[in-house]
């Protein structure tokens, strides 16, 4: 009994999270933990505000800040953005806009 990457020793009794309804956010996993094969792209405070204002980043200039050394641009590509605290921020995919190579945002996983 096993969905990636969570096995059964993983789950909670439906009789445990209903007798203690506050608790289930402290009983769900986070997103990092249930993309393990995800790529992580790190992103400084400039970047990280920049997604969550809802532009591209240009794919480039994320890359020579060493988040993803050596990794070629590949549309379709897909990372894990983290905000500068380490933090979930956004799901995102490597596209061309406008002719240009970019990290497009297709799920964003910040709170406002």
């Amino acid at each position: 009994e096993y969905s990636h990457p969570f096995g059964i020793d993983a789950a909670h009794a439906l009789d445990d999270v209903l007798r203690d309804p506050e608790g289930f956010p402290a009983r769900v996993a986070g997103i990092d933990r249930a993309l393990p094969a995800w790529p992580r792209l790190s992103l400084g405070r400039e970047h990280a505000d920049k997604v969550r204002n809802g532009a591209r980043l240009e794919y480039t200039s994320v890359a020579i800040s060493g988040a993803l050394p050596g990794v070629a641009f590949t549309p379709g590509m897909r990372v894990l953005m983290l905000d500068e605290n380490g933090k979930a921020l956004a799901l995102a995919e490597a596209a061309f806009a406008d002719g240009n190579a970019v990290w497009a945002v297709t799920r964003g996983l910040w709170n406002p």
